[in-house]
């Protein structure tokens, strides 16, 4: 059934994690790569299963406890043709900051062409 499934499960600290106040801080701040982290402790969780050849699904998903809140981001690639691949991506990640609970979505799609 996991022939060429892969699961992927990771532990990360951070002794200075980020604070934000809102979601609106992820944008008009200066965040790096430095950056690792919005909670002290997090727990990341990763699956990807090919359902066929042509057919991809995966799905992300990260708790922070220091935010009470989680990331998750489901993802599905479909090969169209022999360099072309279509994606569609969504992300919702909901928090508590500044003791507001707050939540976005934000949905992409994608063409990828390889040559």
């Amino acid at each position: 059934l996991w022939g060429n499934g892969m699961v992927q499960m990771q532990v990360m600290y951070c002794n200075k994690p980020l604070t934000f106040t809102s979601f609106d801080d992820f944008y008009s701040d200066n965040i790096s790569t430095k950056d690792l982290a919005l909670s002290e402790f997090s727990l990341f969780a990763a699956v990807n299963y090919p359902i066929s050849p042509l057919f991809n699904m995966s799905m992300a998903a990260i708790w922070y406890p220091g935010l009470k809140g989680f990331f998750a981001g489901p993802s599905a690639e479909i090969s169209i043709a022999e360099n072309l691949d279509f994606s569609f991506i969504w992300q919702y990640f909901n928090a508590e900051m500044d003791e507001d609970r707050t939540s976005i979505n934000l949905a992409f799609v994608r063409m990828k062409y390889s040559f």
